[in-house]
């Protein structure tokens, strides 16, 4: 990613910093980012993946995306081959629980999105997936949503008590004038 006008073609030194650069910008990303071939292979993933995932990078060595049954059983084999057929794709909210896959750790939400990298022809020869750690906006949304709840009732509490409160208003009234009509009222 060199900027400079398509006259002047980018000097090897210049090609060399601009790989270094990318480079640092994928390993040090602070979402997950991974590629897979266009087979489904594994081919390179970033360091905040062993984070997020609580595994080593060696783990993915051989895994092969398109082959893994475990989409089927999450319904998401459809969205991913949307990718790998040359359209980009969102991924909608996941939980990772960690026990699932015989690891310690606390459950994590991701969001994700797959696109495909084509060459000159069109042609798909990789798929990008990026995913983000949204488990802080989950749980705050889930946080508002708890508090919403409260409000609702508690408004609801003062809404039935202020209806109430009417009701016993009318009531007097209505006595009031009853003793009035009656000659028992004040005097």
């Amino acid at each position: 990613m060199i900027v400079k006008p398509a006259s002047h073609p980018p000097t090897p030194e210049e090609l060399e910093v601009s790989a270094r650069r990318l480079r640092l910008i994928f390993e040090q990303a602070p979402f997950a980012i991974v590629v897979y071939a266009a087979d489904g292979e594994c081919v390179e993933l970033n360091h905040a993946w062993e984070t997020m995932f609580a595994s080593d990078i060696s783990q993915a060595v051989g895994y092969n995306l398109l082959k893994d049954q475990a989409l089927e059983l999450v319904d998401r084999r459809e969205l991913f081959m949307k990718a790998f057929a040359g359209t980009q794709t969102r991924l909608p909210d996941t939980l990772y629980t960690p026990k699932m896959s015989g690891k310690k750790g606390r459950a994590r939400w991701f969001r994700g999105i797959l696109y495909p990298v084509k060459n000159d022809k069109g042609a798909v020869i990789e798929v990008v997936l990026i995913m983000n750690d949204i488990t802080d906006l989950k749980e705050a949304e889930e946080d508002l949503i708890a508090k919403n709840e409260e409000l609702t009732k508690i408004n609801k509490l003062m809404v039935d008590r202020e209806m109430r409160m009417i009701e016993l208003k009318r009531e007097l009234e209505a006595e009031k004038a009853k003793r009035s009509e009656d000659g028992d009222g004040p005097r």
